[in-house]
């Protein structure tokens, strides 16, 4: 249960600064309660946010949310402090596709047949917000969501944590078809080249505007939603836990290129845990270059819109999978049409894939499913951090499932 909860509603006197609001003292002591009782396990842990700051800005519209972030913090003799620690708390939903008057953008003739010279990236610049070093974002108790772009943390960004917001359908009216499939420009979160970063307790999804999986490479149907939650150019120490992932096509993607490597090569290093994946497609994650540990998710795909695959492995990838639960579409994997690990290189892999303890439709993960050999070297896909993993057994994987059910996303 996200600690934030009760705390939040009992928050008192409030002054206006920036543009934003801030609170008192007694304000401030239940907020640091709220955001700083809990550690990230993982890559992320050292990620702390704005920690026990009092710089505590609490925002309802996208006007203010962008004032709190741009907000100057200055010392006692009044010099502006570099990337001064802000923990920032959204009280309402937001539409990110609004203008300062919170006015939805109007997306006039935005059929990408009769307006292919628009580009997506420009209405990134308007919908995307930028989230900067040594900030705490976190919704309200109950969580709050914000739909139409998505956020971004970008390279030099340092120290991030986010809880309790719901990302939903990042949606770009300007998709561009190429290489016989869709592209699009827009992710509902994208770390991109930041390091130290938590994020926790969130949703991640399309809102009402899913996407079926036959849209990706069927010219007639365009796809308008990129990555729920993408990590690339250069990020490095990442936890990703509590998170909902649902009504979603590609869905995380840690690494955007083979050619990155000298931006990604010995970075990427993330965090999977507790997180529940539900009505995805792919790419949970999908992985170059990058170090990943996947520990006790759940992922469920029984219904018509199973997974393709869960982890895509691919050029000098490492993952490490560890006491996670598949609940997948026995027919589909019999088919081929669905598996838990699949090979995207072409020739010769260049990944290493470590399995500990997970269960496959109710029964022990049998390693050789897995389509290749461990390492010789197997420490090299097992994290060096500390940490104490939930044992799944087929006598109490449903209860787990369940457990990391009730406790994914915003609001939990």
């Amino acid at each position: 249960m996200l600690k934030s909860k009760k705390i939040l509603s009992t928050m008192i006197a409030t002054l206006v600064l920036s543009g934003a609001i801030v609170g008192n003292v007694t304000t401030t002591q239940n907020v640091n309660a709220a955001v700083s009782g809990e550690k990230a396990i993982g890559y992320g842990a050292n990620a702390t946010g704005g920690g026990d700051t009092k710089n505590i800005f609490y925002v309802n519209t996208k006007k203010e949310l962008l004032a709190a972030i741009s907000a100057k913090i200055k010392d006692a003799k009044g010099t502006v402090i570099t990337d001064a620690p802000k923990i920032i708390v959204i009280q309402k939903d937001i539409n990110l596709c609004s203008d300062s008057t919170g006015k939805e953008y109007i997306p006039g003739v935005s059929d990408p047949k009769t307006m292919p010279w628009k580009s997506g990236s420009d209405m990134a610049s308007d919908v995307i917000v930028r989230v900067k070093s040594n900030t705490t974002l976190i919704g309200k108790d109950g969580g709050v969501t914000l739909s139409g772009g998505g956020i971004k943390l970008g390279t030099g960004t340092n120290n991030v944590v986010i809880k309790n917001i719901s990302f939903e359908d990042a949606y770009d009216f300007f998709p561009i078809w190429s290489s016989n499939e869709w592209n699009t420009e827009l992710d509902n979160m994208c770390v991109e080249g930041a390091t130290n970063v938590w994020i926790d307790h969130c949703t991640f999804s399309d809102g009402k505007n899913p996407e079926k999986a036959k849209g990706c490479t069927d010219k007639n149907t365009p796809i308008h939603h990129d990555g729920l939650l993408d990590v690339k150019a250069g990020a490095d120490n990442v936890s990703i836990s509590h998170c909902l992932f649902k009504d979603h096509l590609k869905v995380d993607l840690l690494g955007s290129s083979d050619k990155a490597e000298s931006k990604d090569g010995g970075k990427l290093h993330v965090t999977f845990y507790e997180n529940y994946y539900t009505n995805t497609h792919e790419r949970l994650p999908r992985v170059r270059f990058g170090h990943v540990h996947a520990l006790n998710n759940y992922y469920e795909a029984t219904g018509q819109d199973s997974i393709a695959y869960v982890f895509g492995m691919g050029l000098k990838s490492t993952l490490y999978s560890e006491g996670n639960i598949f609940n997948l579409n026995p027919t589909d994997m019999a088919n081929n049409k669905t598996t838990v690990m699949r090979s995207m290189n072409t020739g010769t892999p260049t990944y290493y894939f470590q399995e500990a303890g997970s269960i496959l439709n109710g029964n022990v993960y049998p390693t050789q499913v897995l389509g290749a050999s461990k390492p010789a070297y197997d420490t090299t896909a097992k994290p060096g951090y500390s940490y104490v993993p939930k044992v799944v057994t087929v006598s109490n994987y449903k209860t787990i499932a369940q457990e990391i059910v009730n406790n994914a996303g915003a609001g939990k």
